[in-house]
């Protein structure tokens, strides 16, 4: 039979061990938790940190690619100012090369969501063949996004000179950002 102070250092020592383990589990969960709101956070400081360094390659990129960014936005037509800089220019280059130049249509098409409107513009050069050939040349060459949709040239002799004349009739299609 166990002597009642064994007992009693046996009931202790139970009781103490019960206590340390039950604290023991008790900090084990708390560590958990604790360790569990830290990767958290640092799970949004990374984000935070990824987000911080894109933007920072996006603002570095923006900077790097200003002049690009220039020349492309130059190619565009912008609103009123650009059309009229626009149909100057193809006045002054058919002036340059010796046709008679008319603007038959002008018109402004927005397609339904679309980014740009489409600027079509039809005009109505005459003059020597090679004029006019160059002059057709240019307009497939001008500086902006843009195309020759359709395309009509006629030979034929002015009746006063008996010198051979070269009309065209060409409808161009150019983007137009409305500014």
């Amino acid at each position: 039979m166990p002597l009642p102070q064994t007992k009693r250092i046996l009931i202790v020592t139970t009781i103490i061990s019960s206590t340390v383990v039950a604290a023991l589990f008790f900090l084990g969960w708390q560590l958990n938790e604790k360790a569990n709101e830290l990767e958290t956070v640092v799970q949004s400081v990374a984000n935070e940190m990824a987000i911080s360094k894109y933007r920072e390659s996006l603002q570095n990129t923006l900077a790097s690619s200003q002049a690009e960014r220039v020349e492309v936005s130059s190619y565009v037509v912008r609103g009123n100012e650009g059309t009229i800089a626009l149909l100057s220019q193809i006045e002054e280059l058919a002036s340059k090369l010796g046709v008679e130049l008319t603007t038959d249509k002008l018109d402004v098409v927005t397609p339904k969501d679309a980014e740009f409107s489409n600027l079509n513009a039809s005009i109505s050069f005459r003059g020597s063949e090679k004029a006019t050939i160059t002059m057709i040349e240019a307009l497939e060459n001008l500086p902006f996004m843009g195309h020759i949709k359709q395309m009509t040239i006629i030979r034929t002799v002015d009746p006063v000179t008996k010198l051979p004349i070269t009309s065209a009739n060409v409808e161009l299609t150019f983007s137009l950002a409305d500014v």
